[in-house]
């Protein structure tokens, strides 16, 4: 295995400011995608801003724009959730005992349990139109990946008068420098697919690397023989990697979410609705243009 590989395997990992509540799997190929939206298509000709997905409709309802924005949304998320299996649990548990008492006593936590749950999801649905009683696509707008630095080179990036100050990020000890925008949903969702896809193939190779420890003979060398090969694929992914964004497994990472947009499903009737009232808005908004062109 070469020295440049194990520095793959040693290091790197990959922090997460603010990110999507559900990550889909790493993709079943070989090969870095780019614009491959395969399962998604987002509406680009529609007044109505809407994404179909595996033949379901979600319209949008909210935009989250900054970063703090964002990291909140998601703690806000994982709360509502965590409240909501929590409810579960103790479901069960009432179940499960045998006295009065007992399930008393767990009927009551359950009752104010599901009542800050309401009272959260209440304020959940009037900030960004989100609802436990829905499904949801948190669609990535624009991403912000910062690379970690050491102290000598965030020294020698601070001193460069071409390094803008908001490029430069310091997080406790450590200290990042931005390296890439990701600007679309398209090229966030490649971007996360990409990432996921030489993470997984790195954790194979780890996997790999200790069965070879742990071989000998001919199942030795066939593992370390599909192992250079595995590398191979390895190290040119890594490399078109640091070619587009540059990101490379070797280094340390921080990605801020600066922008997303949330949409939620509807049936048939709800989406035509939506599309009806997106064209009456837009109606108004040209006849309103129109108008004040005319008095000038």
């Amino acid at each position: 295995m070469s020295k440049k590989l194990l520095s793959f395997l040693a290091v790197a990992s990959f922090v997460v400011s603010a990110f999507a509540a559900d990550e889909a799997p790493a993709p079943e190929t070989e090969k870095i995608s780019q614009n491959d939206n395969n399962n998604t298509m987002s509406n680009t000709t529609s007044k109505l801003d809407f994404i179909e997905q595996n033949g379901q409709k979600f319209i949008h309802v909210s935009t989250i724009g900054t970063v703090d924005a964002n990291r909140q949304f998601m703690q806000n998320v994982n709360l509502v959730n965590q409240q909501r299996r929590q409810i579960s649990i103790l479901d069960e548990a009432r179940k499960l005992v045998s006295t009065k008492e007992a399930q008393d006593a767990l009927a009551k936590e359950i009752e104010n349990a599901a009542k800050k749950l309401s009272e959260n999801n209440t304020t959940m649905a009037k900030s960004y139109g989100y609802s436990l009683d829905r499904k949801y696509i948190h669609a990535i707008v624009k991403t912000r990946v910062f690379i970690k630095l050491t102290d000598e080179e965030y020294k020698k990036a601070k001193d460069d008068p071409e390094t803008k100050p908001e490029d430069l990020l310091v997080k406790g000890d450590d200290k990042f420098r931005l390296i890439a925008v990701i600007p679309t949903i398209e090229a966030n969702n490649d971007f996360r697919r990409n990432v996921q896809l030489v993470q997984a193939q790195r954790n194979q190779l780890v996997q790999m690397k200790q069965a070879a420890e742990a071989s000998s003979g001919e199942q030795k060398a066939k593992i370390e023989e599909d192992m250079k090969k595995a590398e191979e694929v390895l190290v040119k992914n890594n490399e078109e990697m640091t070619k587009r964004y540059g990101f490379s497994l070797a280094r340390d990472y921080l990605m801020e979410v600066e922008e997303s947009k949330l949409y939620t499903q509807v049936n048939e009737e709800e989406f035509l609705k939506a599309e009806k009232a997106a064209e009456d808005a837009s109606l108004a908004a040209d006849a309103k243009a129109v108008i004040e062109e005319a008095k000038q």
